[in-house]
């Protein structure tokens, strides 16, 4: 990517049944929108604003399963959310869940605060059959990014159901808002009503 500085090595036992290896790696500092050529096609997220000071993996493997740790440290993280639009047939932001995922999501820095322990995250993947071996490899990483900046599987549908919650009952207060109005509205009508019957008696009388 010409970006910034990766070494990378791997460590194959080309005699072993399960084809068992190993890698690790380090990047150096650069900026995180740099990632979305991974993130986006992967992840359908989009990283507008952050810094990352260092990456470092380590991986045990075989042709099935994949074990290893990884270590992200970064600053001033956000991000945009990404959908696909069937219409136009781009990739769009899902403004809510972007507002929603940095405000109340993701974890901007790592560590939290300077001079705190950095947060390392433990990844276990079951290989998919169809999988190439390269983009076995980017999902390891992946998840272990996804980990470290808060948009793990388990967050993620935490907040989602968190989300869930909230629209109904912003649905609810909608449904109420729109039963006061039509109260409201029927009263008037029933106001309007009996001053026209009002009137139609004077009327009558005079």
């Amino acid at each position: 990517m010409d970006r910034a500085k990766l070494n990378v090595s791997f460590t194959f036992n080309l005699t072993d049944k399960l084809a068992t290896f190993s890698y690790k790696g380090h990047l150096g500092a650069i900026k995180l929108s740099a990632l979305n050529e991974a993130t986006v096609p992967l992840a359908m997220v989009k990283i507008t604003s952050g810094t990352l000071k260092s990456f470092d993996f380590d991986f045990d493997a075989n042709r099935n399963f994949f074990n290893g740790k990884v270590t992200m440290l970064y600053n001033d993280l956000k991000v945009s959310v990404l959908k696909n639009d069937e219409v136009d047939q781009q990739l769009k932001k899902k403004f809510i869940v972007s507002m929603f995922a940095n405000l109340f999501i993701l974890k901007h820095n790592n560590p939290d605060n300077e001079g705190e322990i950095p947060r390392s995250f433990k990844v276990n993947f079951k290989r998919p059959i169809d999988f190439p071996f390269f983009k076995t490899i980017w999902n390891t990483l992946l998840l272990g990014i996804k980990s470290a900046v808060g948009l793990d599987d388990k967050t993620q549908k935490a907040a989602t159901a968190r989300m869930s919650a909230e629209n109904l009952k912003k649905e609810d207060r909608q449904t109420r808002k729109e039963k006061r109005k039509a109260k409201r509205a029927l009263k008037k009508k029933q106001k309007e009503a009996e001053k026209k019957r009002e009137a139609a008696e004077k009327a009558a009388k005079g």
